[in-house]
């Protein structure tokens, strides 16, 4: 195969993609929040109670108990006349404190390259957005 027939894939990240960390040195239950937080962030859009359970696997009671301590703490928020949760204002504030020095790209930058050499094809850094992705 030549290098212009070689196909690049485009990935994105799904719900499901999300993996479920089970080391055993983890807190179960932060563990589970932190996927609940996941699940809404890479969602198409605000999702209720009953979706982000059916899509964890876990019972709607769980996912509601995380879901209430994420908008304790500013992480989420719930949309009072659809009852849907989004994003909140922390997870805006906190992406703010990342490295300013280091930009995302550089940072990928050596791994990405590490990728192609291993596999020989081209690789692209996108972060997802609300319908699809952006490529950096």
């Amino acid at each position: 195969m030549t290098r212009d027939t070689k196909r690049v894939k485009k990935v994105q990240v799904k719900q499901r993609d999300i993996p479920q960390v089970t080391h055993s040195s983890n807190v179960r239950a932060a563990d589970t929040c932190l996927r609940v937080l996941q699940q809404i962030a890479f969602a198409e859009g605000p999702q209720g109670v009953t979706q982000i359970a059916a899509r964890m696997g876990i019972a709607k009671s769980a996912v509601h108990k995380h879901l209430r301590t994420l908008i304790d703490h500013g992480m989420i928020l719930q949309d009072p006349s659809t009852s849907l949760y989004r994003l909140g204002p922390k997870v805006w504030l906190m992406g703010q404190k990342a490295p300013h020095g280091q930009a995302l790209a550089e940072i990928a930058l050596p791994l990405m390259q590490a990728v192609r050499d291993e596999l020989g094809l081209a690789v692209v850094l996108s972060v997802p957005t609300p319908r699809s992705a952006f490529v950096l």
